[in-house]
């Protein structure tokens, strides 16, 4: 926006532009039409070098210049704004994260009264210790991201030292969809001679979710998390579609065992990338199957809207979820295999509508 229609709009409110107000000129090629000469190098210039017009644009306007604040970067320079490096995307500068790491590193070597002191001493901080790196490191997160390894690592040293004023860690995909995809087994209905295995899983604001098809008849029905095969868990059904080939299972699993997927709010397209997680022929020693692959085709079979991937979804990965790239749940696992030709997830939207009528 233009230092003009900054006035313009601060007049119509009868509020004075801010004496720090920054503002930035930038262009694809050398700006040489803000300078009497050639650009300058890079780096702090006299406001002297720049057009007349120019400053007296900002004369009328009402600014006044701060020659300290006058910069000039051209595409070889470091951007740094406010702490923050300006690359391909936002960073926070190295420095910032080498002195929190020294100041975790004192603590965990020589204790936190010594840390504190020497933050008091040789930087003239009064802040205490434990909410000075809390606030920085979580400044770091706030920046890179929660699940970032940096602010992971941080965090976590953190957290031992001050466990009382813990920060949070979120978990990473990859965490997430180690523990939030387990197996179910049943018996009863068709399995007559023994147990019938799929797969379901935890998604949040829902529940434990897999296909119908994979509880149908049963008599009896056991979740459990392939790294604690012995320690299962009985669910019933809480909610069922056969139409949609959906079910919710009531579980009493205390949350400190699974973690929960978000529902995808992407709209797709045939193309984008896909990953299904199950259990196939699942036994012991087996863990998660990972398949990626790609969406081939988004058919509407009797009303019900489904994804068609181009991975194999194979017998016992019914139930798991369908993941967009971002690791939220696109699908529901619902039928493939080498006996079929082609291979579908249900659309998580037929899930979240028949939710929010049933």
């Amino acid at each position: 926006m233009s230092g003009d229609a900054h006035v313009r709009i601060c007049e119509r409110l009868g509020v004075k532009l801010p004496r720090a107000t920054r503002l930035t000129f930038s262009s694809y090629q050398p700006l040489t039409l803000l300078f009497e000469g050639p650009p300058p190098p890079a780096g702090n210039f006299s406001p002297d070098l720049l057009k007349d017009g120019l400053r007296g644009a900002f004369r009328s306007n009402g600014f006044a210049i701060n020659p300290q604040k006058v910069h000039y970067a051209d595409k070889h320079s470091r951007r740094t704004v406010t702490g923050l490096k300006i690359n391909e995307i936002v960073n926070v500068d190295r420095i910032f994260v080498r002195n929190i790491r020294a100041a975790l590193f004192v603590v965990e070597k020589q204790g936190a009264a010594v840390a504190q002191k020497t933050l008091k001493d040789k930087y003239g901080r009064e802040a205490a210790l434990a909410s000075h790196l809390c606030g920085r490191i979580s400044w770091v997160g706030h920046i890179k991201g929660p699940s970032d390894p940096i602010f992971r690592s941080l965090a976590s040293r953190y957290n031992k030292l001050f466990p009382s004023e813990k920060l949070e860690i979120l978990p990473t995909i990859v965490e997430i969809r180690e523990r939030a995809v387990w197996v179910v087994e049943h018996w009863g209905g068709d399995a007559t001679e023994g147990s019938m295995q799929g797969t379901a899983f935890f998604l949040k604001s829902v529940g434990l979710v897999t296909a119908w098809h994979c509880v149908d008849g049963a008599t009896e029905i056991a979740v459990y998390h392939p790294s604690k095969p012995s320690n299962k868990f009985k669910v019933t059904v809480a909610k069922n579609d056969a139409h949609r080939d959906l079910a919710v299972l009531a579980h009493e699993i205390p949350a400190t065992e699974y973690y929960e997927f978000d529902i995808s709010k992407r709209t797709f397209k045939a193309g984008d990338n896909t990953t299904a997680l199950g259990f196939p022929g699942f036994g012991p020693g087996d863990k998660i199957n990972v398949r990626s692959g790609l969406i081939t085709s988004l058919p509407i079979k009797s009303a019900v809207p489904m994804i068609e991937v181009a991975q194999k979804l194979s017998q016992g990965m019914s139930g798991g979820p369908l993941l967009d790239e971002d690791g939220a749940v696109a699908g529901i696992n619902y039928k493939g295999g080498p006996s079929e030709a082609r291979d579908f997830a249900v659309h998580v939207k037929a899930l979240t509508d028949w939710l929010s009528v049933a």
